[in-house]
């Protein structure tokens, strides 16, 4: 009994750590002290169309998950199961998956991987790969990006950090 305590106090202290380490990381790659939490706790980013979210996961094994979601709304296929099974053979390191709808980009780190550097390459390989997939699945198979693509600013790419909202609506 006490052991079993005195294990998830453990746990406890050393999720407390590795959230704190993540939000050590994260202040480094995104170049800023003020980290948005939302209400699940977890930090989100943008990234084109595509939305997400690094997450340090509260269950056993410790892991932080980056993850977004690519595309909304699409109906499951055997065509489109297929065509997320051939875009993962060709994925380098993050994976697709189709839940409920969602289709969701993501890749897990073992806590003992997070620092700055693999956490900016899963951001980046998740980010990238979401604002590649989505637009295309939801074209080809009938669903939404969870940002529009008209609403995207063609600088994005090349200056991630702009906080400016374009004048898109005026046109």
């Amino acid at each position: 009994m006490h052991h079993h305590c005195r294990s998830f106090e453990e746990r406890e202290v050393a999720l407390m750590h590795l959230r704190s380490h993540v939000e050590r990381c994260l202040q480094d790659v995104w170049d800023t002290h003020d980290l948005v939490v939302d209400d699940d706790g977890d930090y989100p980013f943008r990234r084109g169309t595509a939305v997400g979210w690094v997450s340090v996961r509260r269950a056993l094994p410790l892991r932080v998950s980056v993850f977004a979601h690519a595309a909304y709304e699409l109906r499951r296929s055997a065509r489109l199961l297929e065509e997320i099974n051939d875009l993962n053979s060709a994925a380098r390191w993050a994976k697709i998956a189709l839940d409920d709808g969602v289709v969701l980009v993501g890749v897990d780190l073992p806590d003992s991987a997070v620092n700055r550097i693999s956490l900016a390459d899963a951001i980046d390989a998740v980010g990238t790969l979401a604002d590649e997939v989505g637009p295309v699945l939801a074209a080809v198979f009938g669903g939404t990006t969870p940002i529009p693509l008209n609403a995207v600013d063609p600088a994005w790419a090349a200056d991630e950090t702009t906080d400016e909202t374009t004048d898109e609506q005026a046109s």
